[in-house]
C-alpha cells in the first residue's frame, strides 16, 4: 500500500474512531460500539500493515499497533456497559491511565506517518503530507479525548 492509499484511508477512520463521545450522543451506546469496533479493527489493520512493511526501517514492531486504538475501544467498551461498570474506573488513577493510552495512540499513528518508513531520507518535518496529516491526527485525538474524558470521568468537568 502506496504512503498516500494510507494517509487516505487512515485520516477519515481515524477521524471517526475518535469522535466517538459524539457519536454516542447522536446515534446511542449500542450501533455506536458497533462502528467503534469495526473502525478499530479498519485502523488497526492500517497501521499494522504499515509498521509490518517498515520492519527493516524502524524499531517500531508491528505489535505496537494495539496501542493506536486502545484508548478510543476502552471508551467504546465503558460507554456500553453503562455507568455502572465505568463507575469503578472513574477516579483515582484512571484518568491519568486515559491520558497515557491516548498519548501512546497519537505517537504510534505520527510514527506510523513518518515517509521513512518507506526507505526515504527524507524527514518527516519536511514533507507536507506529514505535516498536513500529522495536524488532523492531533486535533482529532486532543477532541477524542476531552469529549470522551468528560464523557467517562464527569468529575473532571465538575467544579
Amino acid at each position: 500500500m502506496s504512503r498516500n492509499t494510507y494517509i487516505c484511508t487512515l485520516l477519515p477512520s481515524l477521524m471517526l474512531l475518535n469522535s466517538g463521545a459524539t457519536l454516542s450522543n447522536i446515534m446511542g451506546a449500542a450501533s455506536t460500539s458497533v462502528l467503534g469496533v469495526v473502525l478499530g479493527l479498519v485502523v488497526w489493520m492500517l497501521v499494522w500493515r504499515r509498521l509490518y512493511g517498515a520492519r527493516g526501517h524502524t524499531l517500531l514492531r508491528p505489535e505496537f499497533s494495539l496501542l493506536a486504538i486502545l484508548p478510543q475501544e476502552a471508551f467504546f467498551a465503558l460507554n456500553y456497559c453503562g455507568p455502572e461498570a465505568a463507575e469503578p474506573f472513574a477516579e483515582g488513577i484512571w484518568p491519568g491511565i486515559n491520558l497515557l493510552l491516548w498519548c501512546a495512540s497519537v505517537w504510534i499513528i505520527l510514527a506510523s506517518l513518518s515517509p521513512r518508513l518507506d526507505g526515504s531520507s527524507r524527514s518527516g518535518w519536511r514533507d507536507p503530507a506529514s505535516l498536513i496529516a500529522s495536524a488532523f491526527v492531533l486535533l482529532s485525538s486532543y477532541m477524542g479525548w476531552v469529549a470522551g474524558s468528560a464523557h467517562l470521568f464527569p468529575f473532571l468537568t465538575q467544579s
